[in-house]
């Protein structure tokens, strides 16, 4: 599948669910001990922090690649993308079938962590709390989980979720710079715009994966598959045909 759109598409996730991530890390964004003395410091605390929780999604991407490349393998693709459409739909519209009321013991001890290391200070500490930050459970994440096992392998699902990591960084950076939060009329809104994009977003995957033939909505996967088949083979013939002729060619005395 290419990789250009489904970059996109991560971004598009992050920036259209980071009014969420607003909602649920903004008040950990307030409480973090960050340099503040200047504006450059806050942006590269800011900026530490942020790249600690992409990677945990890039690593967490790469898992998920790494299993749905055992589990489905190349020729079941369309029906992933199908399925995953799908079940983007079920989680903006259906979302009390994925709650669960029961204690985490993951959850507690990456919270406890968190709270140790908000009492340190420096580089170190700012990656690190992003990190932890990135496994707390989201919504939001999962979602973009299920979009990333259609990327085509652990790399690129890696990438997607990294991607996605930092679509979801404009606001939450802002609220990080400046200590205040967003107004909650404003935020308000942009709740009520969320599910209507990621309902978009579904809807895109679900096309892609019937294969319609629609250029760029819907491209016909299987001919598009025939055709980088093709290219493969005419660059190896083209290679072939090189190393034939060096080696045919009679050497100067």
């Amino acid at each position: 599948m290419d990789l250009l759109p489904l970059l996109s598409t991560a971004i598009v996730i992050g920036l259209a669910g980071s009014v969420h991530c607003v909602g649920m890390c903004g008040p950990i964004m307030l409480a973090l001990p960050f340099e503040n003395s200047t504006w450059f410091s806050r942006i590269k605390s800011n900026g530490v922090y942020f790249l600690g929780k992409s990677i945990t999604y890039a690593v967490l991407g790469f898992v998920i690649g790494l299993m749905g490349s055992a589990v489905f393998p190349k020729g079941w693709q369309q029906w992933v993308s199908i399925g995953t459409g799908v079940l983007i739909l079920m989680m903006t519209w259906m979302p009390k079938l994925f709650k669960s009321n029961k204690s985490n013991v993951f959850n507690d001890k990456v919270i406890v962590s968190m709270q140790l290391w908000m009492k340190k200070r420096g580089t170190i500490a700012e990656f690190v709390l992003g990190f932890l930050n990135g496994l707390l459970p989201c919504g939001l994440v999962y979602m973009a989980l299920a979009a990333s096992i259609t990327a085509g392998g652990a790399w690129q699902s890696a990438l997607f979720m990294f991607v996605f990591g930092w679509g979801t960084v404009p606001l939450l950076f802002l609220i990080g710079i400046s200590k205040q939060s967003l107004n909650f009329k404003f935020r308000a809104k942009l709740n009520k715009a969320i599910p209507y994009v990621t309902t978009i977003l579904a809807i895109l995957f679900i096309l892609r994966g019937l294969s319609l033939g629609i250029p760029f909505l819907s491209p016909d996967m299987e001919k598009m598959e025939k055709m980088g088949k093709m290219k493969n083979e005419q660059m190896m013939q083209k290679s072939q045909d090189m190393q034939s002729a060096v080696v045919s060619e009679p050497l100067c005395h």
